[in-house]
């Protein structure tokens, strides 16, 4: 993604993730003499109802150029065919305040067809996973639905991208 938007990608990620092995990683990335984090991950507080929204804030009056990944669900899916289901406003009212557009994106592969009970830190038999980047969707598209459907649009686009869950 900083490739593409040729702008650091800031993740963000729920504060448990930074003591996970990815976590520890990137933070251990860093470490190096001379290295910087450009600000690579932002943590916010899943216990805290003003961490997000603050966080969001922070973002939208920031004057870098970043562009910002987000997992919708805040997690990681249990099956392929496990659709979008939910996702926070908050990213839709972020992009309309920084008048920055929606890139939906989707992973296909690298899950299991049958859910399993636990999350997979590494993609079912070491397999690939295919990234489907969309069009991106306009903050003022965005501003012209109604909340709910600014949404529905979002989750939409992503579950449009790729092969049908079913295969």
């Amino acid at each position: 993604a900083s490739a593409l938007g040729r702008a650091p990608t800031l993740t963000l990620a729920k504060a448990e993730h930074r003591t996970s092995w990815l976590g520890r990683l990137i933070a251990h990335c860093f470490t190096y003499p001379g290295v910087e984090d450009p600000g690579v991950i932002t943590y916010f507080d899943r216990g805290d109802p003003t961490s997000l929204p603050r966080i969001a804030k922070d973002l939208a009056r920031t004057t870098d150029a970043k562009s910002l990944m987000v997992h919708v669900e805040g997690t990681r899916a249990h099956s392929a065919r496990q659709p979008v289901e939910k996702m926070s406003g908050i990213f839709c009212d972020l992009a309309i305040e920084a008048n920055v557009p929606v890139v939906p994106v989707r992973f296909s592969g690298g899950l299991p067809v049958e859910p399993v009970a636990d999350k997979l830190e590494y993609p079912v038999g070491m397999g690939r996973q295919d990234y489907w980047i969309g069009r991106p969707i306009a903050p003022i598209e965005l501003a012209s639905l109604p909340y709910k459907e600014r949404i529905e649009r979002v989750v939409s686009a992503i579950e449009g991208l790729g092969p049908p869950r079913a295969e």
